[in-house]
């Protein structure tokens, strides 16, 4: 494309790829008089030495981002990421990519599991479920469903069993006891043969209430179970052991076998909440986002173990979470949540994301040119649910 001063001074553009070649499009467009540019890379080293490269002689008209263009996702993220900084307005865009790296895939690879042990906790139903489902189908060694609802366990660990002799232990634990988890981890590596490959912990509840008492009675039927009530701090303590110390103490009892074999791998499943907290699901956020903080932690603590730690949301999925409630429109099936979770994992992500909008989710949530859009889409939330039109 040939360049005419005239036609582009003070207009805004984006240059994607900071490549020589985008490097080079970017000086042309600065020199001819564009207002402002964005010049964005998905390589960090690279995209800092376009700063040093161009920030000398172009000062504040240049902005810098990082930002991958692998999919259509990532370009509206980047295109929306880019607005702040062309005061809204965006003129021109130039593909310069070049010689970028592309991005790592994210298909799952079914392959990566053959031959892997692994166990999954909340696996007798829902999203556990059809991860060890999974697992099974790409021709994992063994895997242990763990959990506490014996009817369920049962159930399917016999189903499974069935169908991949020798492969299926159900083994009943309630993930809020430490000594349980214990001893779960190390039945399920005695059933192994000693060597653990892959722990998921999926176990959790999502939770709703009222963290006070409210300032004016609300329009709900004291009956209905859906009802928000006063959350004590009993429910509070009862909420983290199950969506956070439950992980934790199956971390703690994972990694030493893990580090003894020379690595491992867990995912812990947090959710969406911990990016976009919502009203009345103060207890779910919380345990949530305190879950992500130390997976996150341990990821790099243990990076040198040769241990690979991620968390992942599960994505608006249709199973029991939902307590009786109708699933949203467009909730996807535990199979394809458990399939996003995976195809995360076997690219050791360190975030996987269940589905499109908790990608998009987390990528906005603490973004400080977003703040009034986020609180004016969760205040909206907040009355909605107050006034009894929104379901929590």
């Amino acid at each position: 494309m040939k360049l005419d001063g005239d036609d582009i001074r003070d207009k805004n553009a984006i240059v994607v790829g900071a490549s020589e070649k985008g490097l080079a499009r970017a000086e042309e467009l600065l020199s001819s008089g564009i207002g402002r540019l964005v010049l964005a890379d998905g390589e960090t080293q690279r995209l800092f030495e376009g700063r040093e490269r161009l920030s000398g002689t172009y000062g504040d008209r240049v902005q810098y981002l990082i930002g991958r263009t692998s999919s259509k996702e990532h370009w509206i993220s980047l295109v929306v990421e880019a607005l702040p900084s062309l005061d809204g307005r965006i003129d021109l865009i130039f593909n310069e990519t070049g010689d970028s790296t592309p991005e790592e895939p994210t298909a799952l690879d079914e392959s990566y599991y053959t031959g892997k042990t692994a166990v999954v906790t909340g696996a007798a139903s829902g999203i556990g479920l059809a991860i060890v489902e999974e697992l099974l189908s790409f021709g994992a060694e063994k895997v242990v469903l763990a959990d506490f609802n014996a009817e369920n366990l049962e159930k399917n660990a016999q189903r499974l069993s069935e169908r991949y002799p020798g492969k299926v232990k159900g083994v009943l634990c309630n993930v809020t006891v430490e000594r349980e988890m214990a001893d779960m981890i190390d039945a399920a590596a005695a059933f192994f043969g000693g060597r653990l490959d892959l722990l998921v912990n999926n176990a959790g509840a999502a939770m709703q209430g009222l963290f006070t008492a409210p300032s004016t009675p609300l329009p709900f039927d004291e009956n209905n179970p859906h009802t928000p009530r006063l959350q004590s701090n009993e429910d509070w303590k009862k909420a983290f052991d199950l969506n956070f110390y439950g992980a934790l103490y199956g971390c703690r009892s994972a990694i030493p076998i893990m580090q003894r074999q020379g690595g491992g791998q867990i995912v812990n499943v947090i959710s969406g909440m911990a990016f976009y907290p919502m009203a009345y699901q103060s207890m779910y956020a919380a345990t949530k986002a305190a879950l992500n903080a130390l997976t996150l932690t341990l990821r790099t603590e243990y990076w040198d173990d040769g241990i690979r730690i991620s968390s992942a949301t599960p994505g608006t999925t249709a199973t029991g979470i939902w307590k009786g409630l109708k699933a949203p429109g467009g909730a996807q099936t535990p199979q394809q949540s458990a399939r996003r979770i995976l195809a995360g994992a076997c690219h050791n992500r360190r975030l996987i994301f269940g589905d499109d909008a908790d990608v998009m989710g987390s990528r906005n949530c603490f973004h400080v040119d977003y703040e009034d859009f986020l609180d004016a889409y969760l205040l909206e939330v907040a009355r909605k649910r107050r006034a009894g039109t929104l379901a929590i």
